[in-house]
């Protein structure tokens, strides 16, 4: 199997005597597990148009010579250990459609300006690195994105409004960051968003009633922030919940009573907030729940009554609320662990009072750059 030192070198010593064949090449995929650097010479293939070459123990920068190959369409430099910055010449490339820097953990510093002004990209991914700075107000200019994820870096400032120009995006990562401000209403005209993901953050105010807009919207996740005020009610209006993700913030007032009347809701963590009042009156049919957190709120009523039968149960805790009454037998069949507790307002034949409900050794999150655990 070619190693990526043998191929470029082979590439390069054509190209040292311009051999139109090589410098022809429109496509390198190269997946060999192999160390070694991208070669300042690459700028030389200015005939490629995709250049993929992850998971293959790269080092070093990306050199300022990529911006050369004004061909190229997809750049795949993903899951490698490239370091230095991302090179201010990328925005020479203004065919790129896909980049893919992820899981590059020495790849630093801001996003170039340069890059939002690649206006056909459809694909960015630059999570999993260490990037900082801010996201700037320029990023509305890529209205073709549909997948854009800068999660697990260290961008700070706030997001800013002209996020909401995205109209395209299904799916946007923002999670794990040092964000700071509101989440802004604009949010509201993504209206193709399937995944919204701001969670681990120091984002605060309360969540735009706009999102309610987003009925494509299936996961949504918000944990970890410093948010505040009432859930928008409006929240009601998404159709198909798979994952609603709220826990450790200051929210108050009451949970959205609707928030699985498409029986599709899978996870859902409120816990480590200030709700008051019911339990959703959906989630007593709710059959599609796997993870339910509610603990550590002022939540009342009836276990036995505001809760239902869970086939696909993994994880439940509700302590510290103002629960009582009798919890299902049917828990204990479907999870099949044991369970301690001293809460003495929880009554029955099958008394497991839930100051915690432990999660089995199994578990494990789903969804794609999704933490579930929040």
């Amino acid at each position: 199997m070619v190693s990526i030192k043998i191929l470029f070198y082979f590439l390069l010593v054509f190209l040292s005597y311009s051999s139109p064949q090589v410098a022809s090449f429109s496509k390198i995929i190269v997946a060999v597990g192999d160390q070694g650097h991208v070669p300042l010479e690459i700028g030389k293939l200015n005939k490629l148009e995709y250049l993929s070459i992850a998971e293959n123990n790269l080092f070093g920068p990306i050199p300022q010579d990529i911006g050369m190959l004004t061909n190229l369409k997809l750049i795949d430099l993903s899951t490698n250990s490239l370091s230095g910055s991302i090179p201010e010449t990328i925005g020479n490339l203004s065919n790129l459609n896909e980049l893919y820097l992820s899981n590059n953990s020495l790849l630093s510093g801001p996003i170039p300006s340069s890059l939002w002004n690649v206006s056909n990209l459809t694909l960015l991914y630059l999570d999993n690195n260490t990037l900082s700075g801010s996201i700037s107000s320029t990023i509305g200019n890529l209205a073709n994105l549909v997948e854009l994820a800068l999660d697990v870096n260290h961008f700070s400032g706030s997001i800013p409004s002209t996020i909401g120009n995205l109209t395209k995006l299904i799916v946007l990562y923002l999670g794990f960051n040092n964000l700071f401000g509101t989440i802004p209403p604009s949010v509201g005209n993504l209206i193709n968003l399937d995944v919204l993901s701001l969670q681990v953050n120091h984002l605060s105010g309360t969540i735009p009633a706009t999102v309610g807009n987003l009925k494509s919207l299936t996961t949504l996740e918000l944990s970890t922030n410093k948010l505040n005020g009432n859930v928008p009610q409006s929240l009601n209006d998404i159709p198909y919940w798979y994952s609603l993700l709220l826990a450790d913030n200051d929210f108050t007032g009451h949970l959205p009573p609707e928030i699985c009347s498409s029986g599709s809701l899978a996870f859902f963590t409120a816990h480590l907030n200030h709700f008051t009042g019911p339990v959703p009156r959906s989630l007593k049919n709710c059959s599609s729940i796997a993870r339910l957190r509610l603990e550590g709120n002022q939540l009342e009523g009836d276990i036995a009554h505001d809760f239902g039968v869970y086939p696909n149960l993994e994880y439940i805790d509700l302590s510290d609320n103002k629960f009582y009454g009798q919890i299902s037998p049917n828990w204990v069949t479907v999870l099949g662990h044991s369970y301690y507790n001293t809460d003495s307002t929880l009554t029955g034949s099958t008394i497991i009072p839930l100051a915690e409900i432990t999660c089995p050794k199994n578990f494990t999150s789903s969804n794609q750059n999704s933490h579930v655990e929040s």
